[in-house]
């Protein structure tokens, strides 16, 4: 330790910063961000390069930086190097958190991702598809909870035949995460992590699946579980695909008057707080249910489209509007 001591003492005395000029090009270093999954290694280091318009201090410069950027052009000289080429080329911006604006509205979830910073520590970030807008984006967790309205949290219910009769036991004892207790349900239960989704594996060949948060995962897990019925020497096929329910969650950011609504609403509503302390609300069109809490949280089960809980939520909201409780 004092030998690695003294080696950082020397390397920090003998350490000059680099000092740039006016009107120099300079490349940008970008912040740490550790990304779990196969592609981190594909993300941007740096770019550039930028013009310098002046130094602040003995250690900043401002930097011509284009808006997109969306941070400070005050920059620390630690996170600059010189750029060596003789030309300018475009700029190449990095992919940044995207900033939804009012009226923005999330199509579908198409990951999370779970990220690591020396400086931030544990935070989470989703990849979002965007309503008429051909670029996804990543968001993080707190401005994806904060849009209005956001399902942050969907869950897509399919059913598929694989046309064959099965033995139940033997799937449970050759296929992984997979349990099988006949004296409690009459299904395998059987979990695949990507997507992350489970199964219910009946006898008869009917398959039920379960925790997808779209419809493209939900065909595709369903499809892995096939395979690996497949596998286990069962002539599975893949008939009937069929989207079941779709339940989608989201948050009005405000508390609502449950009993004034289920007053006026009575043909609709149905609330009865010491048995379930939320009101259901049968929509007719679309033909959903939506259970409506006095926290501002609403579930919305029924759905066979996605647009259809996005509807459903429109039509509803003007109403929760009417009946906001005003904080006392």
């Amino acid at each position: 330790m004092q030998h690695y001591a003294t080696v950082k003492e020397r390397a920090y005395r003998n350490r000059q910063d680099v000092i740039f000029q006016p009107e120099d090009l300079v490349m940008l270093y970008l912040e740490k961000r550790r990304r779990t999954g196969a592609a981190s290694k594909l993300l941007l280091r740096c770019t550039g390069p930028f013009r310098i318009i002046q130094r602040i201090g003995e250690n900043a410069y401002e930097l011509d930086m284009p808006e997109e950027m969306r941070r400070s052009p005050v920059v620390n000289v630690k996170l600059l190097f010189p750029y060596h080429g003789e030309t300018i080329p475009p700029i190449t911006l990095p992919p940044l958190p995207g900033v939804p604006k009012r009226g923005d509205r999330v199509d579908e979830v198409l990951e999370r991702n779970v990220c690591h910073t020396t400086s931030r520590g544990r935070y989470v970030m989703f990849k979002v598809r965007w309503v008429n807008q051909a670029r996804d984006s990543w968001i993080p967790e707190a401005t994806f909870r904060q849009m209005n309205p956001v399902f942050y949290d969907e869950n897509i219910v399919s059913t598929v035949n694989l046309d064959c009769k099965l033995v139940l036991t033997t799937i449970a004892l050759r296929a992984r995460n997979a349990e099988y207790n006949p004296k409690r349900f009459a299904a395998v239960i059987m979990r695949i992590r990507e997507p992350k989704t489970t199964a219910l594996i009946f006898a008869s060949g009917k398959m039920v699946c379960t925790g997808a948060k779209s419809e493209h995962q939900s065909k595709l897990a369903a499809r892995k579980y096939a395979r690996i019925v497949q596998k286990l020497g069962f002539a599975a096929k893949f008939k009937d695909f069929k989207i079941q329910n779709i339940v989608g969650s989201c948050d009005v950011k405000f508390p609502i008057r449950l009993e004034g609504l289920a007053y006026s609403h009575g043909a609709f509503s149905s609330y009865e707080p010491e048995i379930f302390p939320g009101l259901i609300y049968r929509m007719k069109q679309p033909k959903v249910v939506l259970l409506i809490f006095v926290s501002g949280k609403i579930v919305i089960t029924g759905a066979k489209m996605r647009d259809e809980t996005y509807t459903a939520f429109e039509n509803i909201y003007p109403v929760l509007s009417e009946f906001k409780r005003n904080p006392q």
